[in-house]
């Protein structure tokens, strides 16, 4: 039974005043909206408060003794600051009862302002495991909005190592992707998923193809069905959840009515420990009645099956257009005179095989960093042969540095750290994609860098970072070359660019792979249920039996499938980032640090990329003319589905 003096919560959305009035009404006991300046809903500007309606919203909820969050919870640009301290300062005035926010600048400037609203984590920060929980705490946040993509387990495991409040969404809309990890929108449209203008590439058909162009399948193979864990709100308690929310802020108040009242009496029948006054069968349809889209319990009980995603797309109640990228430079305009730059240049190269770690050691490079992710479809550094080459191949001239999961999941946490102590000893400090990696390697006493997972877009993030203990920051690959150069301006010295590499823009839990065949799992009997045996033989499972990627149409550029070994898959945008030509500039700027992300080239790739960057920056180091024209046109052979700028730009 659970008891109403653990406090368990409803929390529902609004977006406008009919809204509010109605989940109120219907028995929420807290609130959450946005405000028209800075929030994850910007495609409908009408979904949004004022500012005097945000106050009167917050006195009609007090009135009531119910809560009132705002949702500040959008990645921020540099330009952006003044005027979001001055909203900031004024939700702190009217008294909202939480700020609910991703980005870490937030954070850093709530401290230094002296602002004691409380923080409520977003789900856009992708907490997954109980380091991530542990740092934020220590932080200073009250609650954490846990990640979607955790079963019940891993969420009671979080909870019994932080004092953090959990809260988790119990119905509502879902994407393929780990939340807050979706670039591809940016990618595709320039446009931000994580800053509520995300252009829905998870809700487009695609074509599933493999590496010799057959159709495996093909429909709406990323669109999610919708969440809802009515029948599971007494084992979420148990584990610890003690806010369930309710997505919907851009929904009528109608919908949310029904839909909260349910929810409502159900969650008073479990405190009470009554019979439900409605079987839950007849609630189920009542429900499914008003539904949206089917329902789904996502990984709560299971890794995703198939049955996550509706293929037909008969319930996308809104078709979104495909846009079909194109390359965005060519040979042109490659070449001119360059002001000397005077500052040393750190180069970084991140690889993934055995081969590629050798070869790269004896090339001229000021760090190496090793890829944590092993892709089933290409060859990775066993754990046996990192030991020995750390232990015995170094180059001493060279920094190692072993880069965390793209993903840490709590169920994954425990053989992560055991790997992470094995080779601790030997290495010079670990990339972080996540703050439960950044305070794992502090725990071990190791150098922390940041990596693409933490979505640095401000150098006031960046600052909280470097509180932390992160010694440099990689720059979000969301932001356009403009605010680049704003933010190496503003920022600390120890900035980092990825200039060149593949981009990943979704990671997701549901085998797209295993579609194959018309979605038959026949071949993948233990895929989407447990992470699958190293042992199995590669004709056994399909992410083994060659390369696969999806297209939006059958001229469409591909976006490339990788999985990993915990069934992951990984979707890349078609084109190649090559900031090669930016290059001159971005120096003259102030960078210091460059990465290339080789995870994919082979090893004579790696060595000619290399060489390329290493060429150009010897050259303005001593003030000479550059052209590059002939470099582009070999660039252009390399990759010829084209190469990728800083044409993603976040919308202002």
């Amino acid at each position: 039974m659970i008891s109403l003096s653990q406090g368990i919560e409803l929390l529902a959305p609004a977006g406008h005043w009919k809204a509010l009035e109605s989940v109120a009404e219907a028995g929420a006991d807290a609130v959450y909206l946005g405000g028209k300046e800075f929030n994850m809903r910007q495609l409908r500007a009408d979904f949004n408060f004022s500012r005097e309606e945000l106050k009167a919203a917050a006195d009609y909820l007090h009135q009531r003794r119910k809560k009132i969050y705002v949702t500040v919870n959008n990645l921020h640009l540099q330009g952006e600051f003044l005027v979001l301290e001055d909203y900031l300062v004024f939700l702190a005035g009217i008294e909202v009862d939480a700020l609910i926010i991703q980005d870490l600048g937030v954070a850093y400037f709530c401290k230094k302002s002296g602002i004691k609203t409380p923080l409520h984590a977003s789900v856009q920060m992708s907490v997954s495991n109980r380091y991530a929980a542990a740092q934020l705490e220590e932080a200073g946040f009250e609650r954490v909005i846990l990640s979607k993509n955790l079963s019940v387990g891993e969420i009671s495991s979080i909870h019994k190592h932080t004092r953090l409040g959990i809260e988790f969404f119990a119905h509502g809309d879902l994407c393929v992707s780990h939340t807050g990890q979706c670039f591809m929108s940016s990618f595709i449209s320039g446009n931000s998923g994580n800053r509520g203008l995300c252009a829905k590439p998870c809700r487009w058909p695609y074509i599933l193809q493999d590496g010799s162009g057959n159709v495996k399948c093909d429909g709406y193979l990323l669109a999610c069905k919708d969440l809802c864990v009515l029948d599971y709100l007494k084992e979420l308690a148990g584990a610890g959840v003690r806010s369930f929310k309710i997505e919907g802020r851009m929904r009528d108040e109608a919908y949310l009515r029904h839909l909260v009242s349910h929810y409502r009496l159900a969650l008073d029948e479990l405190a009470d420990g009554r019979t439900p006054d409605i079987p839950f069968t007849e609630r189920h349809e009542d429900i499914g009645q008003k539904r949206l889209r089917d329902f789904t319990t996502v990984n709560l009980f299971e890794n995703p099956g198939h049955d996550v995603v509706d293929i037909s797309g008969t319930r996308e109640y809104v078709k979104f257009g495909v846009i079909i990228p194109q390359p965005v430079w060519g040979i042109e305009d490659c070449g001119g005179d360059a002001a000397k730059i005077n500052q040393n240049i750190n180069v970084s190269v991140k690889v993934a095989a055995l081969s590629q770690l050798e070869k790269t050691s004896a090339l001229k490079v000021n760090e190496i960093i090793i890829s944590s992710d092993k892709m089933r479809q290409l060859k990775y550094i066993t754990d046996r042969e990192l030991l020995a080459f750390l232990s015995e191949g170094k180059n001493p001239q060279i920094k190692y540095l072993w880069e965390s999961p793209a993903i840490l999941a709590e169920k994954e946490q425990g053989q992560v750290r055991k790997q992470l102590e094995k080779i601790s000893a030997y290495i010079d400090g670990v990339v972080a994609n996540d703050l439960g990696a950044v305070k794992l390697a502090a725990e071990l006493g190791l150098p922390v860098r940041g990596g693409i997972g933490l979505n640095v877009a401000n150098s006031a993030a960046a600052e909280f970072l470097f509180a932390l203990g992160v010694e440099r920051i990689l720059v979000s690959l969301e932001i356009d070359f403009e605010h680049i150069k704003e933010f190496i301006v503003n920022a600390d010295d120890n900035i980092e660019i990825l200039v060149q590499g593949s981009l990943c823009g979704m990671i997701t839990d549901t085998c797209i792979i295993s579609m194959n065949s018309g979605r038959n799992e026949a071949k993948c009997p233990k895929m989407n249920r447990r992470v699958c045996e190293e042992k199995r033989e590669p004709s056994e499972l399909y992410c083994r039996q060659g390369e696969y990627c999806l297209k939006n149409s059958p001229e469409g550029l591909p976006y490339l499938l990788r999985s990993d070994t915990a069934c992951r898959n990984y979707i890349y945008y078609p084109l190649e980032l090559c900031l090669i030509k930016r290059l001159p500039e971005l120096l003259a700027a102030g960078l210091k640090y460059i990465r290339i992300d080789a995870q994919f080239y082979s090893d004579e790739l790696t060595g000619k990329i290399i060489g390329f960057y290493g060429n150009m920056i010897s050259r303005l180091q001593r003030g000479e003319y550059f052209d590059l024209k002939d470099i582009a046109r070999d660039l252009r052979k390399m990759f010829p589905r084209g190469l990728a700028d800083y044409h993603m730009a976040i919308a202002e």
